[in-house]
């Protein structure tokens, strides 16, 4: 299976995208498509994207939909009743600080007793308190429900209606692409790779319909999810351009306003790692599906360890040992064991303890 990992991957793009990347561009990034500008020029350069295809049929997502559009409706309609009842008890209260005394919203301080008093005030407080979380908090969700400008859930789905493959983008939250192409470990090294990208990439995470991937780390850019829709109506792109991308903007160099939009095109890797898992050109679809096992087995092994990026240097070094010029000989074979051995411990892995984890590695 090593060998065949090795020979098969040289031939495939990411060995010739390795040599176009410019140095600025950490890996597993590489610069953008030209084609993918009139998509990337509404995007906000300080931020990261992940662009994926939900193949959810239609009249599920409709389902999905149809909740937050009752509850923020119901919202909207308790609102509106509290606005009814409380506004006009704040327009007497208006009267009365201007020096209207006739208003009723007074007490009158000596034939009121001190506990009448105290609960008046306390009452009085607890009705502020709740109407300024109303207006401050609740009021926000049915505001970028509805209204939010330039683009909400309702003008995204107005826009593109519900479809059984749909476009759908989301962008960093409360973290941007400078914590993951600067400082001293950038790209697949970054922390934020690791901790943000990769878990939002996760097999089963993307199980999910788009609409519910929001979370503390993501949220839905529903403008840019418009404009991807538009631009593969107008076959300016193919919907299979957006499936599962993350793009980020590197500055040329830090603190620049020069740059370029990098990509990493997840789903492209992926494939060519399972590509890549037979012993032979002509091995049976029964042993190539186990080696295909095999790679995901180490990959989500690493990934669990935090060591993402011990994988891609794994692949890394058995493409570069298997293209060497005299061909993978049963004695480079040796050799390349060793040097991954080596790699492992020099990111803090015990190689014999992880190989005997997943069932051996060749």
């Amino acid at each position: 299976m090593t060998k065949a990992v090795v020979r098969k991957a040289g031939k495939g793009p990411a060995s010739s995208a390795s040599k176009r990347t410019p140095s600025n561009i950490p890996a597993p990034f590489a610069p953008a498509p030209e084609s993918f500008h009139p998509f990337l020029s509404t995007l906000d350069k300080s931020s990261v994207y992940i662009t994926h295809i939900d193949r959810h049929p239609a009249f599920f997502k409709k389902q999905i939909f149809s909740v937050p559009v009752a509850l923020n409706v119901t919202i909207t309609l308790l609102l509106l009743w509290r606005a009814y009842v409380v506004v006009p008890q704040y327009f007497f209260l208006l009267l009365f600080l201007l020096g209207d005394k006739t208003t009723g919203t007074s007490l009158d301080g000596k034939s009121t007793t001190r506990k009448e008093m105290v609960w008046f005030v306390l009452e009085r407080g607890v009705k502020f308190f709740l109407d300024y979380v109303l207006v401050t908090v609740v009021a926000k969700w049915p505001y970028t429900f509805f209204m939010e400008f330039p683009h909400n859930p309702i003008s995204w789905r107005w826009t593109t209606g519900f479809r059984d493959e749909e476009i759908v983008v989301r962008v960093s939250r409360a973290w941007d692409g400078g914590d993951l192409v600067s400082g001293v470990k950038r790209g697949g090294e970054s922390p934020f790779f690791k901790t943000k990208v990769l878990p939002a990439l996760d097999h089963e995470f993307m199980l999910k319909t788009g609409y519910v991937m929001m979370n503390d780390s993501w949220d839905l850019d529903f403008g840019a999810m418009v404009n991807a829709t538009k631009l593969v109506d107008k076959k300016e792109l193919k919907l299979e351009d957006f499936d599962r991308r993350v793009f980020v903007w590197v500055p040329t160099r830090s603190g620049s306003e020069e740059g370029e939009w990098a990509v990493w095109n997840e789903k492209t890797q992926e494939e060519q790692v399972l590509s890549v898992t037979s012993t032979s050109e002509f091995e049976e679809p029964e042993e190539a599906s186990e080696g295909r096992q095999k790679i995901l087995q180490i990959q989500s092994k690493l990934q669990e360890m935090g060591k993402e990026d011990l994988f891609f240097r794994w692949v890394e070094m058995i493409q570069y040992e298997s293209t060497r010029p005299g061909g993978f000989t049963k004695e480079r074979q040796l050799e390349a064991g060793l040097k991954v051995q080596k790699l492992f411990e020099e990111h803090g892995v015990d190689f014999e303890k992880f190989e005997e984890s997943i069932g051996g590695i060749s």
